[in-house]
This record gives structure tokens, sequence and C-alpha cells, in this order.
């Protein structure tokens, strides 16, 4: 079958074609070589395994060039990019697969030891009493619905440490949506790497013999504080050493950050159990 003429008028909306995309609507001209079926097929393949040069793109400036994807954003090159909530979607998928880790799904026993503990073991003893309960009965019904909510609430963390990085750069006029897109691409960032950095120790480990559960915990540390702080002088352009006077408090950040995501896990687990 001989191959459709190109048109002249936009299929879509009869606009003038004058270009690759109509400029009213903003459709692609259909190209010959689309009206294959190798194309589509590699449309399919891409469709089912976002691999594609626009995802594979964004992944690696996201891994390996800390702060690109935020300087990108930030002076309005956004076209080659995924967005960051896409790029922190596609890591929080990931992460549904993967063995919740344990800093992020807290057991009852630990929950009341945190900085809410005091409220929350008051209202655990009171749950407790209304039911008839012991506290090992309790404690599996309220572990299964915090083990729910522990993946699905990780996106806390993203717009809470987004507020710090607006304090820490207040006098740049930036939008919030500017840090939260900071924000993302860090909290992505790290999703990957808390989910691929254990598997090479180990196979570092099985292979030599040598490493402990405190070289995996230096180890990451020593990756993410590296990448915080190269990604604050790629993305907000500024020099190492202020960067590295913001360091702390962007660690600081962090924690605050994953102390709120603690206490909301609690309350949300505490209500559905």
């Amino acid at each position: 079958m001989q191959p459709m003429s190109e048109p002249t008028a936009c299929p879509n909306c009869a606009a003038p074609l004058q270009g690759r995309y109509c400029h009213a609507c903003g459709q692609k001209r259909i190209e010959p070589e689309e009206q294959r079926l190798s194309w589509f097929l590699r449309q399919l393949v891409e469709s089912l395994t976002m691999l594609d040069e626009r995802f594979l793109g964004s992944l690696g400036r996201l891994l390996f060039r800390p702060g690109r994807l935020d300087r990108d954003w930030l002076e309005g090159r956004r076209k080659r990019n995924l967005a960051p909530l896409s790029l922190f979607l596609i890591a929080n998928v990931v992460y549904f697969f993967y063995p919740p880790l344990s800093d992020l799904n807290l057991s009852l026993g630990e929950q009341l030891a945190q900085a809410h503990g005091p409220f929350a073991e008051a209202l655990v003893a009171a749950r407790l009493e209304a039911r008839g309960i012991d506290f090992e009965t309790y404690a599996p019904q309220y572990q299964a619905e915090a083990t729910n909510l522990a993946k699905v609430l990780v996106i806390l963390h993203a717009p809470l440490f987004a507020l710090v990085l607006m304090g820490l750069h207040f006098r740049r006029g930036r939008f919030f949506v500017d840090h939260l897109a900071v924000s993302l691409h860090f909290w992505a960032f790290l999703l990957f790497v808390v989910m691929v950095v254990p598997w090479l120790l180990w196979l570092v480990v099985s292979a030599t013999g040598l490493g402990s559960q405190a070289l995996l915990q230096l180890t990451l540390a020593g990756i993410v504080l590296l990448y915080a702080w190269r990604q604050l002088q790629v993305a907000y352009a500024q020099s190492g050493w202020l960067a590295l006077a913001k360091l702390p408090l962007l660690v600081a950040g962090v924690v605050l950050a994953h102390l709120v995501y603690r206490a909301a896990q609690f309350f949300l687990a505490f209500a559905l159990s």
C-alpha cells in the first residue's frame, strides 16, 4: 500500500500546517515512517517499558549529573526532560515492588519512642482498653496498615523539604513550585539510591567477604550528602563553599521532613486500624 500524501491542513483541527507541529492544537504532523508497522511496534515497546530517549536522558541526568535537571527546569528548558513529578512517581512505582525500608516503616513500639510518642501512647492505651485487647494483639493490626501507607506517604517528604529549600534561597525570588521541583528530583534520586546501592554493596561483600551494616549506612550517607551538595551548587548557581555552608541546614530539613512523615504515618495507620 502506498503511504498517504502529507496533509496541508491539520487532521485534528483543520488549521494550515506550517512545520512538524500544528500551531493551533499542537498535534504532530503524521510522517511517512509513522505508517509502518516497525514504528508502531517501537512505540508499543517504549510505552510498555518507558525506555524512550526522553526517559533515559532524564534518568541519566538525575542520577549522574546532580542539579542538571533542576537548572533546566529553573531556566525554562523543560521539553527534553520528564517533569519532576513524573520522575518521582516512576521512582515511587519501582519502590512499590521493593521491600519497604525499615526507616520508613517503623513498628508500633518504635513509633511510641518518637517525638510524638507520649500522645501516641495515650491514644494506643485508650484503644486497647476500649477493645479489651493487649498490645501484642493490636500491634500486627497496626503494622498491616502502616506497611500499606509506608510507600504511599513517601511523597510527603517532597513539599516539606521544598519549604526548607525555599527558606535557604528566599532571596532568589523563586516560586514554591520551583523549589518543589528540586525537592522531587532529590527524593527521586534518594529512592533509586536506597534501592540500588545495597544490592551493589551486597555483591561487593559477597565477592570480597568485607563489609558490614555500618559500611552500608556510611556509603549511603556519603552518596546522598555529595549529591545534595552538588545539586545545590548547580540548581541554584552558587559556589561550592556556599552550598557546603548550607548543607547542615539541608540535612536538618531532611530529618525534619522525615519526622513529620513518621508522625503522619502513625496517625493515619492508627486511624485505619
